[in-house]
């Protein structure tokens, strides 16, 4: 029998966003169309930081001038060759996106199979390479604020709010 520790500061997090009385709970549902979903929930815990290398910022960054809001735009897709693309990205302050395995119908937060830091803008066609031995048929993708060290994945980057997590299907080799 396992046994999981669950940390206080969590534990005390849903105490005060389940005061506030208007905290929701994001439904995640796969899609097959391209999906552009912007939820909204109490913060959740940052995962666990992997052996999956960052991936580089893709040449194609615009300024998001026109673009308030964080966004993203993702199709079902193969990922044989061991890569991903998200199609258009709003990011309003430097962030990362992780790419979240499925656990039972729900992202598994505690790790991730890919990911990528980004500057303030809009973005299209990023590519994210993934780890593809912990890949699932379902993956979600989640913008993070990078509030760490600036360019380094780490506990202090936590889930953005609004949070923005995207559901997508993959075909796996």
């Amino acid at each position: 029998m396992k046994t999981y520790r669950i940390p206080i500061s969590i534990i005390v997090l849903a105490l005060v966003a389940a005061a506030c009385g208007s905290a929701q709970t994001p439904a995640v549902v796969p899609t097959t169309a391209p999906a552009r979903v912007l939820l909204t929930a109490a913060p959740t815990t940052a995962p666990a930081q992997t052996s999956t290398p960052p991936a580089t910022l893709p040449p194609t960054a615009i300024p998001a001038t026109d673009a308030p809001e964080q966004s993203m735009t993702i199709s079902d897709q193969s990922v044989s060759a061991g890569m991903m693309t998200i199609g258009e990205l709003v990011v309003v302050r430097p962030s990362w996106v992780v790419i979240h395995p499925d656990k039972n119908g729900s992202p598994n937060f505690r790790t991730n199979v890919g990911r990528i830091v980004l500057p303030t803008g809009r973005h299209e066609s990023v590519v994210i390479t993934l780890d593809l031995a912990r890949v699932t048929p379902l993956l979600y993708a989640e913008i993070h604020d990078d509030l760490g060290l600036p360019g380094q994945f780490d506990v202090f980057d936590q889930p953005a709010q609004p949070l923005v997590i995207v559901p997508f299907n993959v075909t796996l080799p």
